[in-house]
């Protein structure tokens, strides 16, 4: 799907058809809760209706980013007894008419239960810096812009996240015996 160009005279209506499943994508992956994830992803949005008009063009993605992630900051540090469930439990679809669902994009995109359930079980820290690389195809120095930390933090971030998801999947793993050729 093309975006439409945001600035100051975007639509809201298209707006918020083109970002929603993204910011709700990043909202699961932080709170690991569909409906912390929903509560989340509105105050997102009304934090950027209230600032839209001082919004300077550049990256609307990355702005998005950094909105999502300081909210979530901001909610967690307010209350420390913020509810982090694993990704799974029922939510209200509050998704625009016509659009797959997030959690439809996020199957798409995250095949199955094991990786889900990895995903939720690491560290926040991570988590999302897992999913801004591997799931929302950030670079390493974009992470760091939207975390507002320091690119070699991204990159040991990934590195621990990603052996973290590879002994949780070490299961899935192919063995030797089922690779060679039968004769």
């Amino acid at each position: 799907m093309i975006k439409t160009p945001v600035d100051a005279n975007t639509p809201w209506d298209d707006l918020v058809r083109d970002h929603f499943a993204q910011v709700y994508r990043i909202a699961c992956g932080l709170t690991r809760n569909r409906h912390d994830a929903c509560d989340l992803t509105q105050d997102v949005f009304v934090q950027v209706f209230r600032n839209l008009a001082t919004y300077t063009p550049q990256n609307f993605d990355g702005w998005l980013y950094r909105i999502t992630v300081n909210l979530f900051r901001s909610q967690t540090r307010r209350n420390r007894q913020l509810r982090l469930h694993q990704l799974g439990q029922d939510v209200v679809d509050e998704r625009p008419s016509g659009q797959p669902g997030p959690d439809e994009l996020l199957t798409d995109r995250i095949v199955d239960n094991d990786i889900r359930a990895a995903l939720a079980d690491l560290p926040t820290q991570y988590r999302v810096a897992v999913l801004l690389r591997d799931i929302d195809g950030l670079s390493n120095q974009e992470i760091a812009t939207v975390l507002d930390i320091k690119r070699g933090t991204v990159g040991s971030r990934l590195h621990r996240g990603h052996a973290r998801l590879r002994a949780a999947l070490a299961h899935r793993a192919p063995t030797a015996s089922h690779g060679g050729h039968h004769a």
